[in-house]
């Protein structure tokens, strides 16, 4: 049925990121936020870490950004997000998942 469609939806674990780019408009650092949250997610989706890895390099590289093991912390990103996103922890979670060193 529908509704156990959307639980089941539901229970997968996703960074809720719309990728408006507002966290990355104020990033000192430059990184490639929502490209690295894209990434993360279709990792969780799809259990795939080289298409991740490959996902995340080219939204992110691919794109000028720096990648998230660069973020400084400083949370400027946090202001702004109007999902209320955890973004620092977020992208060290991502860094561990993703093996960005």
């Amino acid at each position: 049925t529908l509704k156990k469609a959307q639980e089941a939806m539901a229970a997968i674990p996703i960074i809720p990121c719309t990728a408006c780019d507002y966290c990355a408009k104020v990033c000192p650092m430059n990184i490639g936020i929502s490209g690295t949250f894209s990434a993360r997610n279709r990792l969780t989706v799809y259990d795939n870490l080289k298409s991740a890895k490959d996902n995340e390099n080219w939204l992110v590289k691919g794109h000028g950004k720096a990648r998230a093991n660069e973020c400084i912390q400083c949370g400027a990103c946090m202001e702004v997000c109007p999902q209320h996103l955890q973004i620092p922890d977020l992208l060290t979670e991502c860094c561990k998942a993703l093996e960005i060193e």
